[in-house]
């Protein structure tokens, strides 16, 4: 997969139909490939499910390493004044946007981008989230080059998830 227009790149040499066809190679009995995509999808799905709404660390079988979601307390900082530096914290772009809805109740949103210095609304969580594939105690080659980028939709969902029960899981915190 490469990601064109964007800074970072990332190129997978295996993909999907891969996968597949070592799995065919190396099966007595094989099943179909739209079987093959349902097992799988229901695999990652628990595995993301027990993570964000249990908050439990899955330990890959034969030491491929571990997985969670991991906590992380925001700092504070101060400007030389004494006000909070509000560069630290997270914007939330969905009540900043209703913010400025009500503030500019006649402009339409390109107009409102195009006015300077607006304010912005913050999250003021005491935590932020992040999903980590461990791989201290994993033993396998190549394991630098292996990496976790969760896909929009599982970001998406623990956001809603933290949104609707903040404090309904306890996830490890680093």
């Amino acid at each position: 997969m490469i990601r064109t227009g964007c800074k970072n790149k990332f190129k997978t040499d295996l993909g999907y139909n891969e996968i597949y066809n070592h799995y065919v190679s190396n099966s007595e009995m094989p099943i179909n490939k739209s079987k093959h995509s349902e097992v799988l999808t229901s695999i990652f799905e628990n595995i993301m499910n027990t993570a964000i709404k249990e908050g439990k660390t899955i330990k890959f079988p034969l030491k491929f390493g571990n997985f969670n979601v991991q906590k992380k307390k925001q700092k504070i900082v101060y400007n030389k004044d004494g006000s909070i530096n509000r560069i630290c914290f997270k914007t939330d772009f969905g009540a900043t946007n209703q913010y400025w809805k009500s503030l500019y109740p006649d402009k339409t949103y390109e107009e409102i981008l195009k006015i300077p210095n607006k304010t912005k609304v913050y999250c003021k969580n005491k935590y932020r989230m992040k999903f980590k594939y461990d791989k201290s105690e994993a033993h396998y080659k190549g394991k630098s080059v292996i990496m976790f980028i969760p896909s929009r939709n599982w970001c998406r969902e623990m956001s809603k998830h933290l949104k609707t029960n903040p404090y309904a899981t306890d996830y490890k915190e680093y």
